[in-house]
């Protein structure tokens, strides 16, 4: 909310877009890992970005980096 509100600045405001970033990441992939349709958080879409620089690699490496072995295992991701 403080973030929605414009009611940080400088350092503080890097530190806390920071974190939310990390817990929707973490939200992703309990979504992912529980089975569930899981669709790219707003957050970490990049619809915002031009199509030259569109680049879903680093989703797809979080996921494969940090999702449990039964799970890779499932969506053979390796």
């Amino acid at each position: 909310m403080a973030l929605g509100i414009k009611a940080v600045k400088g350092i503080l405001y890097i530190e806390a877009l920071l974190k939310k970033i990390k817990i929707v990441k973490e939200l992703f992939l309990i979504e992912l890992e529980q089975g569930y349709e899981a669709f790219i958080p707003k957050d970490l879409s990049q619809d915002h970005l031009p199509y030259s620089l569109r680049y879903y690699d680093p989703v797809i490496a979080y996921v494969s980096e940090n999702i449990s072995i039964h799970r890779r295992e499932h969506f053979a991701l390796k």
